[in-house]
């Protein structure tokens, strides 16, 4: 796999989706953000996962993810929240969803902090090599590769879902994130 952490990623979404565990997709407002979280969204409804989404409200929130949004989410029931375009600094918010016995997966594109959280898995581009094809990701071209490595496992969609089908979004999300057009960027 060309990202590092995808597959306990992969693993734990599967295992999540086997269990009917409720997934938590948490987004963030902007475009890189909402079409992040639609592709996560479309891509679990596919393999039949009970997914609920959560963008933050940028007036009252601003972004990262926030214990005093996640806590009614995890009382309704999410076993495991994936995040998209956030996450990587969210040290405290993570160590809360642990402690209510929810799993957290990372994708995240922004630059890493001296420690990283105690998530389950974090895929990061900043986490591959300088000059790596994939280090100019936006958060969407995280999260499409996310979802690709549950699509194409060969796995059944409910509705005949294909990876190829999310590039509109992907396209959405990396021009409107403004991402340096290099390489695999250029080519989704």
């Amino acid at each position: 796999t060309p990202f590092p952490n995808i597959e306990p990623a992969v693993e734990r979404i599967l295992d999540a989706i086997r269990k009917k565990e409720m997934i938590c997709v948490w987004g963030d407002f902007d475009v890189d953000g909402q079409t992040s979280t639609t592709v996560l969204v479309q891509t679990l409804r596919a393999l039949g996962a009970d997914v609920v989404y959560y963008i933050p409200i940028r007036g009252k929130e601003s972004h990262g993810v926030h214990i005093e949004s996640l806590k009614p989410i995890i009382d309704n029931g999410a076993k495991l929240i994936v995040t998209c375009d956030t996450g990587i600094t969210a040290h405290e918010a993570i160590d809360y969803a642990n402690s209510r016995g929810a799993d957290v997966v990372i994708t995240d594109h922004h630059d890493l902090g001296e420690t990283l959280p105690n998530a389950k898995a974090i895929i990061n581009p900043k986490l591959l090599p300088e000059g790596h094809p994939l280090r100019n990701l936006a958060g969407v071209g995280v999260a499409y590769k996310l979802a690709e490595a549950l699509l194409d496992g060969g796995r059944r969609t409910e509705d005949g879902l294909r990876s190829e089908d999310l590039l509109d979004l992907v396209a959405l999300g990396l021009i409107a994130d403004v991402a340096l057009l290099r390489g695999e960027t250029r080519s989704l």
